[in-house]
């Protein structure tokens, strides 16, 4: 375990210094080591995401155990004008012989990892059956393992502009776990099966756990903890993501107001998420602000402006920070989440400083 006096251990990453890091971690890798990734989001055409899966396939071509798994969401829809479109694993359960673009560029990007000597690669999460909500059943888990450090938060192969975070930190016997986890998740296919449907909480230290989602619908320990954190706030809650943090999370914040807690909420513009995104958006808000203090608002981010994805809730009772929006509906369509959970004030003012560079870099 971590020392528990020693938070400064947990170091915070905007997007562009964790790709840095990531790709530096790689690079120094032997043989006998390992890597581990998954995401949900994969874009190999990114430029940024096409330098690490070249130092990936390098490391694989070492003799580095180099494992990459990636949600079917990359073969379930894509993004386009009009918001989405299905995509192959929309009609049938396993990828066709044969794929139009993009698709056919993502998957013989992954191919060609797989062909490294010690190259692994994997679908995981695909759909029971065709013609399923796209969006359900999905692992929005971004999580890196080299060697012992251990990379989690809110950083896809993919959106590699968009202002996000990662925590990195070094745990031998935590990164062996995971590590057995997910190459376990591999195999079984489902991260719910992987877990018998339970959500995890697991000490790291006498401050800080870690947060596991199974996936099972309306079950979520992470969003049971976020919760908790704002209603045992007494002077201030920030809270960012993508979405405004509506429904539960959204009355959990009009508590704390109604308390005297200082209420900040940063989140994207609407218009940020596509026709179809942009509706459904609209219409939470719409509902929200019929409820709560017009100043919640204040914090949405400008379309001409970055989106933010960064998942962080921070208050003076401890912080949250990892791939979880804080909203209840991934929880009802069933989503398999990570976070670290904190306590520790030194972890806090990180997070908080990392967010600041990653919104003026």
């Amino acid at each position: 375990m971590i020392n528990s006096q020693n938070a400064s251990q947990f170091k915070f990453y905007t997007s562009s210094e964790y790709r840095a890091k990531l790709l530096e971690l790689v690079g120094q890798t032997q043989v006998g080591s390992r890597i581990l990734l998954t995401t949900m989001g994969y874009r190999p055409d990114e430029p940024a995401v096409a330098n690490i899966m070249q130092a990936l396939k390098a490391a694989a071509g070492r003799s580095v155990k180099t494992t990459l798994l990636v949600d079917a969401h990359t073969f379930l829809v894509k993004t386009n004008t009009l918001g989405i479109a299905p995509g192959p694993l929309w009609y049938t359960k396993r990828l066709p012989s044969r794929l139009r673009q993009p698709y056919e560029y993502r998957w013989q990007s992954l191919r060609q990892l797989s062909e490294q000597p010690t190259g692994d690669c994997g679908i995981i999460n695909p759909p029971t059956k065709r013609f399923k909500l796209p969006i359900a059943g999905r692992s929005h888990i971004k999580l890196a393992i080299v060697g012992q450090t251990i990379f989690l938060g809110g950083c896809n192969l993919q959106g590699t502009q968009l202002i996000d975070l990662m925590v990195g930190f070094s745990d031998q016997a935590l990164s062996d776990w995971l590590y057995s986890l997910f190459k376990k998740v591999q195999g079984d296919k489902q991260v719910w099966r992987t877990l018998g449907g339970r959500d995890i909480s697991r000490p790291i230290d006498d401050d800080t756990s870690l947060l596991i989602d199974a996936g099972n619908r309306k079950q979520s320990v992470i969003l049971k903890s976020a919760i908790e954190l704002i209603d045992a706030a007494q002077e201030w809650v920030l809270i960012t993501c993508q979405f405004f943090p509506n429904s539960l999370t959204a009355l959990a914040l009009r508590r704390a107001y109604r308390r005297g807690v200082k209420v900040e909420i940063i989140f994207s513009h609407p218009s940020m998420h596509g026709r179809f995104g942009s509706t459904a958006h609209r219409a939470n808000m719409w509902r929200e602000r019929l409820r709560l203090p017009p100043h919640f608002f204040d914090g949405m981010i400008a379309k001409e402006d970055t989106m933010v994805h960064a998942k962080l809730l921070a208050t003076d009772a401890g912080t949250i920070v990892g791939s979880h929006n804080y909203v209840s509906a991934g929880v009802y369509l069933g989503t398999a989440e990570m976070a670290l959970f904190s306590r520790n004030p030194n972890f806090t003012s990180q997070a908080l400083a990392a967010f600041t560079r990653a919104r003026t870099s």
